[in-house]
């Protein structure tokens, strides 16, 4: 689960993450959350708690729902900056393109344990 994490940000820092971004929040605090996330849904997954996955997922979504709607006044405001403008969108689909690449290699890594351990 733990060499996931710096696979996912290789690939989203080099195509999808926002300048924006960068410059925000605890240094390495998204990498240590994620390796969390992702062994929580796998747990989840292995002790066939399809519910505690689906709370992993809500919760995030209201936690972030915050960046959307700062997103969306930062869109919408009178001045206009080819910087600033979509930023806030930006970090959202960031946000929310990692997630689901977290949670589906989670349930991946939960899908072939499952299988191995049937065998």
């Amino acid at each position: 689960m733990f060499p996931v994490g710096q696979i996912m940000g290789t690939f989203l820092k080099g195509y999808y993450e926002p300048a924006s971004y960068r410059e925000s929040g605890l240094e390495k605090a998204g990498k240590l959350i994620g390796q969390l996330e992702r062994t929580m849904v796998l747990i989840f997954y292995i002790g066939n708690s399809l519910e505690g996955i689906a709370f992993l997922v809500v919760a995030k979504s209201i936690l972030r729902f915050s960046d959307l709607q700062q997103g969306h006044e930062e869109r919408n405001s009178p001045r206009k900056n080819d910087d600033l403008d979509n930023q806030g969108f930006a970090i959202s689909e960031y946000i929310i393109l990692g997630s689901f690449l977290s949670y589906t290699v989670a349930i991946v890594a939960g899908i072939t344990i499952d299988f191995i351990l049937k065998l």
